[in-house]
């Protein structure tokens, strides 16, 4: 072919394109991204075919991308895309995770990972992301994932991933603080908050679970309410690490103003008198 070119580059109309390697990527995708087209005019060579690869290589599909020159009749020049598409998905498993937690990581991973999913670094990074998260929201901050691509010895150009997961131990938490606090006993306020509480004993139970942890804010709002002060809120928390590991909780709060009942008339009660109503409420 380079005989073809002995005067410089030349323009060509492109007769036919075909594709090679591709076994699961869609053909016809990969002929449009590379800016070819049949029937279209091509300068070759140029920067054109440069342009292809470096569209084609941005989908991350591929380790290895060709265009070659199949034949030139006349003016008219077919062309050859061809491609060596990265491994797929034939299978995935956990180790270092709880029996007990494979179902809903199953259902996690599925969400970026099926049969036939081609692996990329993106998706390897969103899966393990989903892996790390579910953990996390569990107590244990400091769970790590990683994937090893173990080749598929039955199917071509397949791979199992295993997740490699360390849980960690879940993390304590060591002070939890307030703010804007005048008419309430920082100590009444943590004991309101059930699921979060404090290390203060060796064996006491201590863990940071965001889900328990929101709801023991509202619970923080509620004893509030049950003081008068009906407008009372949160205005922010912050949650840190200190150098021993563990967690420092810090909360805002805005009592507002306290509400007072002042005169109840009861009426229609004919079982309760009024002072036993008055006494309830």
């Amino acid at each position: 072919m380079d005989s073809l070119f002995v005067d410089g580059p030349k323009e060509f109309e492109i007769g036919n394109i075909k594709v090679t390697g591709a076994q699961y990527s869609d053909e016809n995708a990969i002929i449009a991204i590379s800016g070819f087209g049949v029937g279209k005019k091509v300068i070759l060579p140029s920067k054109e075919t440069g342009r292809a690869i470096r569209g084609l290589s941005k989908l991350k599909l591929f380790t290895k991308i060709d265009i070659f020159i199949e034949k030139v009749i006349g003016d008219v020049v077919f062309l050859e895309i061809r491609v060596v598409e990265r491994p797929s998905v034939s299978t995935f498993t956990f180790r270092g995770s709880k029996k007990a937690d494979k179902e809903k990581l199953t259902e996690l991973v599925e969400t970026y990972v099926q049969k036939g999913t081609i692996v990329t670094e993106n998706v390897k990074a969103l899966s393990i992301a989903e892996v790390e998260a579910f953990y996390v929201d569990k107590g244990y901050l400091d769970a790590q994932a990683e994937v090893v691509e173990i080749p598929d010895t039955i199917r071509t150009n397949a791979v199992s991933l295993l997740y490699n997961i360390d849980i960690g131990n879940k993390v304590k938490i060591e002070d939890i603080t307030f703010s804007g606090v005048q008419n309430a006993k920082p100590k009444k306020l943590r004991k309101e908050m059930s699921e979060t509480k404090e290390k203060r004993k060796p064996l006491a139970s201590s863990k940071f679970i965001k889900e328990e942890y929101e709801a023991d804010k509202k619970a923080i709002i509620a004893y509030y309410n049950t003081l008068g002060y009906r407008d009372a809120r949160i205005l922010g928390d912050s949650i840190w690490r200190g150098e021993n590991g563990l967690l420092n909780i810090h909360i805002d709060v805005n009592e507002g103003n306290r509400y007072y009942f002042r005169n109840i008339v009861w009426k229609g009660n004919s079982i309760y008198t009024d002072d036993q109503l008055t006494q309830v409420l």
